[in-house]
């Protein structure tokens, strides 16, 4: 697998670390890796979706094959009230929360990485019982062009 590859996964491991037993507030029903609509959920639970938004941009070719590039992602949370409410604005202020809480630990995404940062204030589009909220990330790592 890439380099790339195995920080994706191990973003979405990491991701999958947010529960009530790890510290933080809400629990994690998954992470997925491709999107689904709110209403397919079958818990009111927070999903988390990986979105690749490559390509990468390269920001330093160093000495010999080493290559130092930020990847651009989004994290994006959908949530459902679990107590009707329109919208659910508890469960949007814990989700955010937990996920700026990890990604501010900083999360451990491999020797790999320099570092990965939230990138703005996050998107959030709600609906009746339902929120998007949408989290911008960089990831900066570095990688042996001969091997990416």
């Amino acid at each position: 697998m890439s380099t790339r590859g195995t920080i994706l996964d191990t973003l979405a491991t990491q991701l999958e670390t947010i529960l009530i037993a790890n510290g933080f507030v809400t629990n994690v029903q998954d992470v997925l890796r491709s999107s689904e609509h709110t209403e397919e959920h079958s818990s009111d639970d927070p999903y988390l979706t990986i979105e690749d938004n490559g390509p990468d941009v390269v920001q330093q070719h160093g000495a010999s094959n080493m290559v130092r590039s930020l990847m651009p992602i989004s994290v994006r949370a959908q949530v459902r009230g679990a107590t009707n409410d329109a919208p659910p604005t508890d469960e949007i202020d814990n989700v955010i929360d937990d996920i700026r809480l990890l990604i501010h630990a900083p999360v451990n995404l491999g020797a790999s990485v320099c570092y990965t940062e939230l990138v703005g204030i996050p998107s959030i589009v709600t609906a009746k019982r339902s929120a998007l909220i949408d989290f911008d990330l960089n990831i900066c790592y570095a990688y042996d062009k001969a091997n990416p």
